[in-house]
């Protein structure tokens, strides 16, 4: 891994974005630094797009560590996203994303890219597989996102 850094906080989908464009390797891993997702099952999501199983893997926290009020909106806002856009992932939510890094070549830059790269990838007729994967209460930092911005937000890039 090579360090990226920006001039400036752009948010979270920039940082994303400028990092992919950046990646030299074959797979790109998307995994948020708070420590939520385990490292180690990144390998079983690498293999999965190495196998050819899928081109995209997304992990999918089957045992969630978070508030109740956390994951009841996003049952909820996951529910509102797939009826929208029917990409068929249920937990967008889950950072842990692993791709070719030739599917970066499908992606633009907008706010809010980190939401839709699921759906970004399922409209453009890549195969998508979900895996469970372990899911840990916070280490690191505080989210920048309460229930209602991220409802907001989230309703605003539907639109």
């Amino acid at each position: 891994m090579t360090p990226l850094r920006l001039t400036e906080n752009r948010g979270q989908s920039a940082a994303i974005y400028a990092g992919l464009r950046a990646a030299k390797g074959s797979i790109c891993v998307l995994l948020d630094g708070d420590g939520q997702n385990d490292p180690a099952d990144i390998e079983k999501l690498v293999e999965a797009v190495r196998n050819g199983s899928c081109d995209v893997a997304c992990g999918r926290r089957a045992k969630r560590k978070d508030t109740w009020s956390r994951r009841a909106a996003s049952r909820i806002a996951n529910r509102i996203r797939r009826t929208f856009i029917h990409d068929g992932i249920s937990d967008t939510g889950c950072s842990l994303k692993v791709f070719r890094k030739d599917c970066v070549d499908l992606l633009v830059p907008f706010n809010g890219l980190h939401r839709f790269l699921p759906a970004i990838f399922t409209h453009a007729g890549l195969r998508l597989s979900e895996i469970d994967v372990n899911h840990r209460p916070r280490q690191a930092g505080a989210s920048k996102y309460t229930n209602w911005e991220r409802a907001l937000r989230g309703i605003y890039d539907l639109i």
